[in-house]
């Protein structure tokens, strides 16, 4: 997973994390602790995100490999 690029887009579509963890259902504190890999970010998470921040090919963040 490629947490650059994912955070990359949180900031370019202007949406708080306060916005994203409401639209997953879950805390501001687990948010934050699956972007900075302390917590699993499950399929579920991912198909959720790739919706919210209208990701477009999320294979490019959620199966790539960070460089």
């Amino acid at each position: 997973m490629d947490m650059n690029k994912l955070k990359e887009k949180i900031l370019e579509k202007g949406i708080t994390y306060e916005e994203l963890a409401l639209g997953l259902g879950i805390t501001v504190k687990t948010l934050n602790l699956k972007l900075s890999k302390r917590s699993r970010i499950t399929i579920q998470d991912a198909e959720d995100m790739s919706k919210i921040l209208n990701i477009e090919n999320p294979s490019n963040i959620f199966f790539a490999s960070q460089s």
